[in-house]
């Protein structure tokens, strides 16, 4: 599961801008909430630290949409390293699902060792 949630939220942010952007379009003409015309520039209140103009779209798609969605990526990757990552994998062996179908005795023993060098 953590590999498939990676892979859609890099998905999402790699291919997705353009759905993601419409479908916020759409929920706020529905709830009767202003949009922003996205080719205008982007101004910030205090002075702009990119040094050059960059439009309303641009702020939101790179500098909120993009650097969230890596944020989301580094935490998965914080909280989820290889080792945790391999131990839930470990785990499905011990899964009652489907009258252990996953069992995997490997597994178990692979498993069994790694709590016990921990």
């Amino acid at each position: 599961m953590v590999s498939h949630t990676k892979k859609l939220i890099e998905a999402l942010r790699d291919n997705e801008w353009a759905t993601f952007l419409d479908d916020v379009v759409q929920f706020c003409k529905k709830c009767d909430i202003d949009i922003p015309e996205f080719k205008d520039p982007y101004c910030e209140r205090r002075s702009n630290k990119k040094g050059g103009h960059i439009t309303i779209e641009h702020y939101y798609h790179f500098d909120i949409f993009n650097e969230t969605t890596d944020f989301m990526l580094q935490e998965i990757g914080t909280g989820f390293n290889e080792r945790v990552v391999e131990l839930l994998q470990l785990s499905l062996a011990l899964n009652p699902k489907e009258g252990y179908k996953p069992f995997n005795s490997d597994s178990i023993c692979k498993l069994a060792k790694r709590i016990l060098l921990s």
